[in-house]
Order: structure tokens, then C-alpha cells, then sequence
């Protein structure tokens, strides 16, 4: 962990295909400004896989190839069940709602950790009235107590 902080990465698997070798590279940036954004990588990679006729998988010195199914010879049953399963068959508006909700679902998170602390300074402090002080906070804060209820 320590090295990759430092910059350190691990090295291109020799016959890496060059866009794809180039796309890891750019997700690696130190920079998160310059790394692609997460639609961006599953469209190259959409690309990439539509113009292979095989995938190399490499696992634990096994090299294995395996066909990708292209349009003319899928069936609605068979896709389900390939390589792929449904993260390959997800279109780009169901991974962004994915990220979207991971993203409120931190953001709530967060806001339910700053709550707790808060609680627990208050406790720690001696203050009698901390449900008072508690919803203070969080109308201070614009917080809808109901919605943070109900995570709960």
C-alpha cells in the first residue's frame, strides 16, 4: 500500500493490448483530475471487447481464451450466462446510477458519523438538553433528520 502511495505501480502483463495497457496507465494518475472518469473507462472497455474476437484471461500462470460473443450468434439466454453476465450488458445510465448512489450513500454515511460525534461530545460534556442541542445541529447543518431516521 505504502508503495503504490508512493507512486509505485505493478508492470504491464506482456501482451497486453496497447489501448488497454493505456487506459490502466491513466486510471493509475496521481492526479485524480487526469484519471478518467469511471463512464469513461467502461466505454473504452465496451469498445475494446466489441473489436476482440477472444479475451486472454491470465490467472495464476493459466492463460485461458475465451470466445466473446458478438450479436450474430447470441441468444437473449446465452448472454446472460457469458463471460461478461451483467455487468457487460448494463448500459452506461444504470452504472452512473450505481456510482450516484454509492456517492449519497457515503455522503449519508458521513453525515450519520458527524451526528454520532456530535452526540457523544455533547454526552461527554454534560449538556442535559442533547436531544435539543442534537436537533439544533442538524437544523444548522440542513440535515433532514427524517431521512437520517430512516437509515437508521
Amino acid at each position: 500500500m505504502y508503495k503504490i502511495s508512493q507512486g509505485r505501480r505493478e508492470t504491464t502483463v506482456p501482451n497486453t493490448p496497447n489501448d488497454y495497457s493505456n487506459l490502466y496507465t491513466e486510471c493509475w494518475n496521481n492526479e485524480p483530475s487526469k484519471q478518467p472518469a469511471m463512464h469513461e473507462v467502461v466505454n473504452k472497455l465496451s469498445i475494446f471487447i466489441s473489436n476482440s474476437d477472444n479475451i486472454t484471461i491470465y490467472q495464476q500462470n493459466d492463460i485461458v481464451s475465451v470466445p466473446v460473443p458478438n450479436e450474430k450468434n447470441t441468444t437473449p439466454n446465452s448472454t446472460g450466462n457469458s463471460l461478461h453476465g451483467e455487468l457487460f450488458n448494463m448500459n452506461i445510465s444504470e452504472v452512473d446510477r450505481i456510482f450516484t448512489n454509492e456517492r449519497i450513500n457515503e455522503n449519508i454515511t458521513s453525515e450519520i458519523n458527524e451526528i454520532v460525534d456530535f452526540i457523544f461530545e455533547e454526552v461527554n460534556k454534560g449538556h442535559m438538553k442533547v436531544k435539543r442541542n442534537v436537533l439544533d445541529y442538524l437544523d444548522n447543518h440542513i440535515i433532514n433528520s427524517k431521512e437520517i431516521y430512516n437509515r437508521l
